[in-house]
C-alpha cells in the first residue's frame, strides 16, 4: 500500500456460488483503463454506441493514479460504458490499493452490484472467475486459494477463465 498507515476496508468473502449469465453473450474486457484519458473514453464510447448487446463488462483494474474517491468517480465510473443489460465486474488492483482501496470497495463494488473483490459468473459453457491479486500484495488474500477448487470442481463441463489484475505467474518472480 502506498500509504502504509491506511488500513484497507475489511475484506469481503468470495461469493459462495457463481452468479448466472445467459448462455450466449458478448463480453467486453478493459484493463488499465481508469485514466479518463487517452483511449479510455474512445473504448467506452465504442462499447456504449455498439448497437449489439453486451452481457458482461469486466475491468481488470487500475484507476489512476491512486484510486482516490474523485479518481474512481471521474476517471472510471462516470466513463464506464452504459449498457443496460450488461453485468459489470471489476478486479481490484495495486493502484486502487495505493490509498487503501476505500473508493474501490465503497464506490465501484456498490455501483457494479458486486458483493466482493472476487467474483464468479457462469453459464452453460463457461465459468468466469475474477481474483483479487492486490488486497495483499503478492498473494491471493482471504482464502481465494481455498475458494477456487470448489468452484472449479463444480464447473462440470464448463471451460474456466481466470481474471486478475496481476499475472499469477512470472518467470522473474515465480508463482504468486
Amino acid at each position: 500500500r502506498w500509504v502504509k498507515k491506511l488500513k484497507p476496508p475489511n475484506s469481503l468473502p468470495p461469493p459462495a456460488a457463481p452468479d448466472q449469465l445467459p448462455s450466449t453473450l458478448r463480453l467486453g474486457i478493459l484493463g488499465d483503463w481508469g485514466t479518463g484519458l487517452y483511449g479510455a473514453p474512445v473504448c467506452a464510447a465504442s462499447i456504449q454506441n455498439d448497437p449489439k448487446d453486451y452481457g458482461l463488462l469486466v475491468h481488470l483494474g487500475d484507476v489512476y493514479y491512486s484510486g482516490t474517491d474523485s479518481e474512481i468517480t471521474d476517471r472510471f465510473l462516470n466513463l464506464w460504458p452504459k449498457k443496460p443489460n450488461a453485468v459489470s465486474r471489476a478486479c481490484n488492483s495495486n493502484h486502487e490499493m495505493y490509498t487503501g482501496g476505500r473508493a474501490y470497495f465503497k464506490q465501484t463494488l456498490a455501483q457494479f452490484g458486486q458483493s466482493s473483490s472476487c467474483f464468479a459468473l457462469q453459464n452453460d459453457h463457461w465459468l468466469l472467475i475474477g481474483l483479487d491479486s492486490a488486497y495483499e500484495e503478492g498473494r491471493l488474500a482471504f482464502d481465494q486459494v481455498g475458494w477456487l477448487p470448489g468452484l472449479i470442481n463444480g464447473a462440470g463441463n464448463r471451460r474456466v477463465i481466470l481474471f486478475s489484475h496481476h499475472q499469477l505467474y512470472s518467470w522473474v518472480e515465480g508463482p504468486k
